[in-house]
């Protein structure tokens, strides 16, 4: 096998790789490390977990009452499995620091797990564009909203979505693994060792170019329009809803905004601006690694990458783990059946 093909598929920084690189001192990216993913990373992780599992029992709760809540489940779904995923690469990177020792070397788990959350950002990304696209036509035609998205075609488009985003990452976890390694003389001496198939390189790249270039690129624009619509149909409603000063005038208007309608664009604008925002690093830094290859683990600015690498993916943690707020905010059903779900709310509630 060549030494290409050995050359391992994890983030540098989540296997305790520091070199003397430009621009960043080896001191300064430790220091760095143990600040952004030991502290903050970790504490994201955990919150985010914890905020999922409240959307996910909220959402449920809900009955699938519509094809929005159902979008919204898929989500908080996969949201939990990017940060559940992610702490697992956080308590595994910690083992290798304090030099923790296993039957199976810790930093090769970490070339097997790490697609995991990278594919569930992936699904992450793809249904919040669903939801703003949704709530896009839902303020356009909203009175045929319910005749094109209707429950069973939404729950197809989800599930499409999720299909094809796993079936990308098949390829990546069929091209390497582990396997057992003589290391001794003896034929009982032997580990378990990861191994890389000789097209693994041309596989991750052409899975990176997709899928951390070409689909955030296209999400990112997507819903960065769909933003842009919401926002002009709130202040819209905003200025009709200043010019009426009777129910009555407001009825002739069959496709006016109520102010139920008016939180949940709110909502949705926040998610998706949220999803914007966060996902801004991800898109510039992997142009900016198509603009100079240097900018890259194990290259010349190696150590700058790993530095804006955490700092990156600090801003995906924080778009997985921040949309419980929004939706109890501007969401009074969401509210009611928190309530319902959190016994110690029950009797300020009742």
């Amino acid at each position: 096998m060549s030494n290409s093909t050995q050359i391992p598929s994890a983030p540098a920084r989540q296997i305790g790789i520091i070199y003397d690189g430009y621009f960043v001192p080896r001191e300064v990216l430790h220091v760095s490390q143990i600040c952004v993913v030991h502290i903050l990373q970790l504490s994201l992780s955990v919150f985010g977990m914890c905020t999922n599992i409240v959307n996910i029992l909220v959402f449920a709760k809900m009955s699938f009452s519509n094809s929005v809540i159902i979008s919204y489940l898929v989500l908080s779904l996969s949201d939990f499995a990017f940060v559940a995923g992610s702490l697992l690469q956080i308590i595994i990177l910690t083992l290798v620091r304090v030099g923790v020792k296993s039957y199976v070397p810790i930093h090769h788990l970490i070339c097997l797990v790490q697609w995991g959350p990278r594919m569930f950002y992936d699904v992450s990304g793809l249904v919040t564009v669903f939801i703003a696209l949704q709530k896009c036509y839902c303020v356009a035609r909203p009175l045929r909203f319910k005749t094109v998205f209707t429950d069973v075609r939404t729950f197809v488009i989800l599930l499409v979505i999720c299909s094809t985003t796993a079936i990308s990452y098949v390829p990546l976890y069929a091209s390497q693994g582990l396997r057992w390694k003589h290391v001794g003389p003896y034929r009982n001496q032997s580990k378990l060792d990861i191994w890389f198939s000789e097209d693994w390189q041309t596989v991750f790249r052409i899975n990176d170019m997709g899928n951390r270039n070409v689909l955030p690129t296209i999400s990112q624009i997507i819903v960065l329009l769909c933003l842009l619509v919401l926002v002009h149909r709130l202040r819209a409603a905003s200025r009709f809803r200043q010019q009426t000063s009777t129910m009555e005038k407001q009825q002739d208007n069959p496709e006016a905004m109520s102010s139920r309608d008016v939180q949940a664009v709110k909502a949705v604008s926040l998610v998706a601006a949220i999803f914007v925002i966060c996902n801004f690093p991800l898109v510039v830094t992997t142009y900016a690694t198509l603009v100079e290859p240097e900018f890259n683990n194990y290259r010349k600015y190696h150590n700058l990458y790993v530095l804006i690498y955490d700092l990156r993916y600090t801003f995906l943690l924080l778009s997985a783990s921040g949309n419980m707020l929004v939706y109890y905010k501007y969401n009074t059903n969401y509210r009611e059946r928190l309530y319902q779900v959190l016994p110690c709310k029950r009797g300020t509630k009742e």
